[in-house]
């Protein structure tokens, strides 16, 4: 996806540096989603909506953590890639000055691990914890969803940001549904190279079409009868799902019928700007 230069915030406002990853700028909504935008458009709507001026990195278009050519068995381009983004971002964010929101949990992971700057990887934020701490004060939220499903990440969960998820979720619909699948199986691209692995990872589902309830059966269980469903209390009332890696919500989409998204998506749908937030 082409990213456009976002017009600048009022004078004053607080600023962020936004990292469109690769995963993300390469894989866009699915087909048949409701949702047709790309998770930049939604984030640049959300940053607009709270007042806060967005920075774009230096050549954005190649920026690249590396983790995919690390995984490839490529340590030595992987390494390369990540220091060319270390070098972008520090001085995009004046050395770790300015927060840093990036949208993929694993390209975060890697980065907070590899990175050789403290001051730049304490200024990354997950989505789901820049939001709680920068953009739930500056908008106003309504719950419109009655039910929705959550899965936090591998990395998310090692990063310990699970109560980010359901703080966010739960401002925007009345009833949540946390996953209990503990990986999706996707292990970055090899699910879909291998779908067996995704396939496994999820556990099967009862197929559901596009915006139809869903119904999740926990790790293990059989799709057909006497299946137990994920949980028992709401199965079928969860119609989409949220999450903060498009590879994993590949993997859940393919297996669970419904689409999962970046829950940014959710997160804009329910919000409104708050009056005197782009002055705050």
């Amino acid at each position: 996806a082409k990213l456009q230069q976002p017009a600048p915030a009022a004078a004053g406002a607080p600023s962020v540096v936004y990292l469109a990853t690769c995963v993300s700028r390469s894989m866009g909504p699915a087909r048949g989603d409701m949702e047709t935008d790309s998770i930049h458009e939604k984030t640049m709507s959300l940053l607009g909506k709270a007042g806060i001026n967005v920075v774009m990195p230096a050549d954005i278009s190649n920026a690249c953590c590396g983790l995919i050519y690390d995984s490839r068995g490529l340590p030595t381009q992987g390494d390369e890639q990540l220091r060319k983004l270390e070098a972008s971002l520090l001085e995009a964010s004046n050395g770790g000055e300015t927060p840093i929101l990036a949208d993929t949990s694993p390209c975060i992971m890697r980065m907070k691990d590899y990175f050789t700057n403290d001051k730049l990887k304490a200024a990354i934020y997950d989505p789901t914890e820049y939001a709680a701490k920068f953009l739930l004060p500056r908008l106003d939220i309504t719950a419109k969803e009655k039910s929705v499903a959550i899965h936090v990440p591998c990395s998310s969960k090692k990063m310990k940001k699970d109560a980010y998820f359901e703080q966010i979720a739960q401002a925007c619909a009345s009833e949540v549904t946390v996953s209990p699948v503990p990986c999706c199986g996707m292990a970055g691209d090899r699910g879909l190279r291998f779908p067996e692995m995704s396939g496994g990872g999820v556990a099967s589902a009862v197929a559901a079409p596009p915006g139809e309830a869903m119904v999740l059966r926990e790790p293990g269980s059989s799709s057909g009868k006497g299946g137990r469903t994920w949980p028992a209390d709401v199965s079928g009332s969860c119609s989409e799902g949220f999450s903060t890696s498009r590879t994993c919500e590949i993997a859940l989409s393919l297996q669970t019928g419904t689409h999962f998204k970046s829950i940014l998506y959710l997160l804009d749908r329910c919000s409104t700007p708050k009056q005197g937030a782009a002055e705050a």
